[in-house]
């Protein structure tokens, strides 16, 4: 796999448009108003539990499945960008200063039409935010810990960031990972992008300081949080620091054996759902709508006690696993 960052870009977002133009087109096949009645009945079943979930086997479950899939990636594809613009507000409202308010403002000499700017923490990190105008932010508590030539190898490493707009495709790329979710070698390809143009910004710092200046920024950074909705200097540190003493050192694995099962399955799924060719006949047409209209306008009874046994069974499944994770 390539070590350039926009070449494993393009690879990520062309396998999200090939896993996005195959559900269009088997929805195209089933009808737009065929996928919302199924919508419909989704619901139904999450607020009726398993009065109306018996009912759908009634129907092909290409079509079940496909308008799942299509209906499940729509959720997640709003979900993504809301998760997006709250990190962007957050990150927006973070006090900062001007670095040439501060004491590092010769540090300041670095910048060209890039803002820098000063968090007033004591943690340790740095990073570059903003999908429209980027700019770098230094917590106070970084700068603190490193001399002046590691703080120029920290200061120049985001100004890279900043240049290749780094926040506008991580946020890009994050997005998709995160609406094909049912196709998680996209998370392993967005990981993958994020260390290579991680590497890449390193050796632009590297070129205008030194090896050693890098590796110390980078060690006091090592064990930062990574920062939502950020291209953060904490992030893949450790494999950084092995690539900038051995140019050859190997890389983590670019997919998940997880996720290469997945993958295999999502295409075999593929492959039987334009098989099939999904789409519903005039009978399982009218069922659907008659599913979907007893849905919606009787039986709100049932609908109620289903929607409270769902509620119960998914505080049992949280109290569950919150009480295993301790």
């Amino acid at each position: 796999m390539s070590e350039r960052a926009d070449i494993l870009l393009a690879a990520l977002l062309i396998s999200a448009a090939a896993a996005g133009a195959a559900v269009a087109g088997a929805v195209a096949d089933i009808g737009v108003h065929g996928v919302l009645e199924l919508g419909a009945v989704a619901i139904g079943i999450v607020t009726a539990c398993f009065h109306f979930a018996f009912e759908v086997r009634h129907l092909p479950a290409a079509v079940v499945v496909l308008s799942l899939v299509a209906v499940g990636s729509a959720v997640r594809l709003v979900r993504a960008l809301l998760a997006t613009w709250r990190e962007q507000r957050l990150l927006r409202r973070l006090p900062t200063r001007a670095i040439e308010k501060t004491s590092f403002a010769s540090l300041a000499a670095a910048a060209t039409s890039v803002s820098i700017e000063v968090v007033p923490a004591a943690s340790a990190n740095a990073f570059c935010v903003g999908i429209l105008r980027p700019r770098v932010l230094v917590t106070r508590g970084l700068l603190e810990r490193l001399d002046e030539e590691e703080q120029r190898a920290a200061i120049i490493h985001e100004l890279e960031h900043a240049a290749a707009r780094g926040p506008l495709k991580v946020a890009l790329a994050r997005v998709v990972a995160r609406t094909f979710f049912w196709f998680p070698a996209l998370g392993d390809l967005l990981d993958r992008y994020i260390l290579v143009a991680e590497l890449e910004a390193d050796r632009a710092a590297v070129k205008k300081t030194s090896r050693s200046a890098l590796a110390g920024a980078l060690l006091e950074v090592i064990d930062a949080p990574r920062t939502a909705g950020a291209v953060g200097l904490a992030d893949f540190a450790a494999p950084r620091i092995d690539r900038l003493f051995d140019p050859h050192a190997a890389l983590p694995p670019l997919l998940r054996r997880s996720s290469l099962v997945a993958a295999v399955a999502c295409v075999g799924g593929a492959a039987f759902l334009i098989a099939c060719s999904p789409h519903l006949g005039v009978g399982e047409g009218a069922q659907l709508h008659a599913m979907t209209v007893n849905l919606l306008v009787h039986r709100a009874g049932d609908r109620l006690l289903g929607l409270a046994e769902t509620a119960g069974v998914v505080a049992v499944v949280l109290l569950v696993r919150r009480r295993l994770a301790r």
